[in-house]
């Protein structure tokens, strides 16, 4: 993660902040001048203020999800998206990347870490389809099946 962080800059939106666990990584970098860290989950909203309270950083914690922040975010005013294994959960993958390309300026970046499905008819994807109920429950909406982040992203 700290390789990949360090192509943020500027104005930055985190989707599904969580913890605040990224929040370490991107304090090494002084060229950040503001976060939008988007978290739906009140159980890890406190954790999440903790780690924004404890950098140096400007960190504006959203309380919504990524498909109802399109009208707290600026379009195009955003000069990195980062999602880390998020896109798995939102409710709407494409109202998601919707916004995230609404947000970003022309010359934004998209830095994500996703999981992506397994391929269908092996033992991988049969095991992810009796998981997904259970997993979805437990995992805070994560889809195992059903969903692939990176076909939906636009080229």
């Amino acid at each position: 993660k700290k390789e990949l962080f360090g192509l943020v800059s500027g104005s930055v939106v985190e989707i599904g902040a969580g913890f605040g666990d990224n929040i370490g990584y991107f304090s090494d970098f002084k060229n950040i001048s503001k976060i939008q860290a988007i978290e739906p989950n009140p159980h890890m909203q406190q954790s999440l203020r903790e780690e924004a309270d404890k950098s140096d950083l400007k960190v504006e914690i959203l309380t919504t999800t990524a498909e109802e922040a399109f009208t707290t975010i600026v379009p195009s005013s955003v000069d990195v998206v980062i999602s880390t294994l998020t896109l798995c959960s939102v409710h709407s993958l494409d109202t998601a990347l919707d916004n995230i390309y609404d947000w970003l300026k022309p010359s934004g970046k998209l830095i994500f870490i996703e999981h992506i499905p397994a391929k269908p008819h092996t033992w991988a994807h049969l095991a992810h389809t009796l998981l997904q109920p259970f997993w979805c429950a437990c995992g805070g909406g994560c889809h195992l099946v059903g969903r692939d982040a990176l076909q939906a992203m636009r080229p």
